[in-house]
């Protein structure tokens, strides 16, 4: 009976032994997705988080970029350029945080898990206000969309007004989309076209 409970318990100590059982993992790495989006209480922070918010796919963090009631400001404002004026008559017309919203989550939605929008913002020139700051900025955006005969880049000017609530968060109260100069069709993608694409 004693051999039998020996044999029984170095069978039991091979088992444990051959299975890491209790033997410590490396951990996961963290996801820092989330963590590089900071409070945006930096004018230069806050267009961070709008640039990094689509390179990761983040909507509640994009969308919280821009001013409205809630966050005591005035409602956000976004001012198409011509050539999406022209191809998305009246879309424009009362655009609303609900519209972006539905913009990017449509953008999103067609954009492989894998795959990491480029987005691309030099800021050329800055003028600042007693209660806000206007930004001149250079943009390109390249995105690759699943089975989409849509654009994948996307480049013009744009004008942030950039204004602070009362308790010193940033956020973008207008955006004025310039388009491009370009007279190359495939140069002169602006982003309204993008949100005028992917609205429905």
């Amino acid at each position: 009976m004693q051999s039998f409970n020996l044999t029984i318990t170095i069978l039991m100590s091979l088992v444990f032994c051959s299975c890491d059982l209790f033997s410590t993992r490396t951990p996961a790495n963290p996801d820092t997705s989330q963590n590089s989006l900071q409070p945006a209480t930096s004018q230069e922070i806050l267009i961070q988080n709008f640039k990094t918010s689509i390179e990761i796919k983040n909507t509640d963090g994009y969308l919280i970029c821009f001013a409205d009631t809630n966050r005591k400001t005035k409602n956000f404002q976004f001012v198409a350029s011509s050539n999406g004026l022209s191809l998305f008559a009246g879309l424009f017309d009362k655009w609303t945080n609900l519209d972006e919203r539905r913009y990017i989550n449509n953008l999103f939605s067609n954009i492989s898990q894998e795959i990491k929008p480029l987005v691309d913002l030099k800021t050329i020139e800055k003028s600042d206000f007693p209660d806000s700051s206007i930004y001149l900025i250079n943009y390109k955006l390249s995105i690759n969309l699943i089975g989409k005969s849509i654009p994948s880049y996307y480049n013009g000017q744009m004008q942030f007004t950039i204004v602070n609530n009362n308790s010193g968060q940033w956020f973008i109260q207008r955006w004025l989309d310039l388009g491009s100069q370009s007279n190359d069709t495939l140069q002169s993608n602006s982003w309204s076209i993008l949100k005028g694409k992917f609205y429905n």
